[in-house]
């Protein structure tokens, strides 16, 4: 499905992102109501939890391929050794 939007939408990151959100938005409650509905509410909440950790080792990962410019902090002084 990300492929799809990556193709198309190739110019627009942002307007990809939103559709995203929006696909994300509809699919929690669709998915949380029969789950929560046939007694899977457990089942509901550690599908939220998983997904949170994964976001985050995702997260944490990409902290150290990107630039400091890239990643939005203040470039590292430079230290000297003299």
């Amino acid at each position: 499905m990300v492929q799809a939007l990556r193709a198309a939408l190739p110019a627009r990151p942002e307007a990809r992102r939103v559709l995203i959100g929006v696909f994300v938005s509809a699919l929690g409650p669709v998915t949380a109501g029969p789950l929560i509905g046939a007694g899977g509410g457990t089942l509901r909440v550690g599908l939220t939890v998983t997904g949170c950790l994964v976001a985050s080792v995702i997260a944490l990962s990409l902290h150290g391929l990107l630039t400091p410019a890239q990643d939005g902090r203040a470039a590292e002084p430079a230290t000297s050794t003299a």
